[in-house]
């Protein structure tokens, strides 16, 4: 008898050549009493939306959990992990992402049954696509889980360094994951913090550069997502501060692999951190052209303007910055000091009516804030 766990995992890993998979929860419809799952498959697009419906949700929420208590109750047994115990974690990471007990359940699955499989790289395939599958869905409770973020990482490690994997295409997924994930929540603080822990544990310019040309796009189409901002400042602030933590991370969960005889190549290729070459006052006229041409009135994108300045900054005043002053005090002429609450520039409220000048009052007040923090 085919379990629903074992039908969501067919699911998961179905079409996997397909550039495009959209993982969708839906109120139960009529018409389809006795369809657990829909999809749907565009050919001409290359895309497929997969359906998981308010019934089958608690189906596979209801079997998991089953599942789980005959696993607890097996104690003799319980140090022999089997497939039917990995597609049970598959049911709890879809409707439980963060029970920390089932995700190291989960990732000792998976190192187990690469000892067993005859392919053992099918398998790491198919991981990587229900864990991407997971982290693209339209469920925040599954796209913004801590765990399966930290997950990912780890699968990062295994597959980039595992036999016979396409790790062209592994960096492909990898970038393509963070931003669809990132669209589909404003925010996403474990997406953009992976993007991070991904980036400097890149050993390809290629690739490095592809990632921070996403995020770069990303962030000045989405001015106020701080996650994304703060993450683009870290790339670029990242071949001067040179933090270390992230590839100390990724050598301790390295060597831990190393020692679990799973396939992957012995020899650490963490002996060079590659730093990434950013022009500096190419990126600070772009950002700078970006915030008076659209008037930018989001903090994150003038904290990371500040934070970038700071730390490349020489003993020279930047040119925005005077150019900035000059504007404020232009404005303060004509419409009044901008005060601040909370180092907030807020809005008079005899202005409150006036969208324009609210939006003004804004935009010159984070202007201000940068400038006396700068000068």
């Amino acid at each position: 008898m085919t379990t629903i766990c074992a039908t969501l995992y067919e699911h998961l890993t179905s079409h996997p050549d397909l550039a495009n998979f959209k993982l969708e929860f839906s109120p139960d419809q009529e018409g389809f009493e006795d369809i657990d799952f829909f999809c749907d498959v565009n050919d001409a697009k290359k895309s497929a939306e997969l359906v998981v419906f308010r019934k089958t949700y608690f189906k596979v929420f209801k079997e998991a959990h089953a599942l789980f208590e005959r696993y607890i109750l097996n104690v003799d047994k319980r140090d022999q992990l089997t497939w039917d115990d990995y597609l049970m974690t598959i049911g709890y990471l879809l409707t439980t992402s963060e029970n920390k007990m089932i995700i190291n359940i989960h990732e000792e699955c998976v190192l187990r049954l690469l000892l067993q499989k005859k392919d053992p790289a099918q398998l790491m395939k198919m991981e990587l696509l229900v864990i991407e599958r997971l982290l693209t869905c339209t469920r925040n409770s599954v796209n913004k889980s801590s765990s399966l973020w930290i997950w990912y990482r780890k699968l990062f490690i295994l597959c980039r360094n595992f036999k016979n994997l396409d790790k062209e295409k592994l960096m492909i997924q990898l970038i393509s994951t963070i931003r669809t994930s990132a669209c589909l929540h404003p925010s996403n603080y474990y997406c953009w913090t992976t993007s991070r822990w991904i980036f400097d544990n890149m050993y390809d310019t290629k690739h490095k550069e592809q990632l921070y040309e996403m995020t770069l796009e990303f962030s000045l189409s989405h001015p106020n997502d701080c996650s994304s901002w703060s993450a683009l400042c870290y790339m670029i602030c990242q071949s001067r501060l040179r933090l270390a933590y992230n590839t100390q991370d990724y050598e301790r969960l390295y060597q831990r692999y190393t020692s679990s005889n799973i396939g992957i190549t012995p020899k650490s290729n963490h002996t060079e951190v590659l730093h990434l070459t950013i022009d500096i006052p190419k990126f600070t006229d772009k950002i700078t052209h970006y915030v008076d041409t659209l008037a930018i009135k989001d903090w994150p994108v003038f904290l990371c303007l500040s934070k970038v300045t700071s730390t490349y900054g020489g003993t020279s005043v930047p040119a925005y910055l005077q150019t900035w002053s000059e504007q404020i005090s232009e404005f303060e002429r004509n419409h009044g000091s901008i005060e601040f609450t909370n180092r907030n520039p807020i809005i008079p409220k005899d202005r409150s009516t006036d969208l324009t000048l609210s939006n003004s009052i804004i935009h010159y007040g984070w202007k201000k804030r940068v400038v006396e923090s700068m000068m």
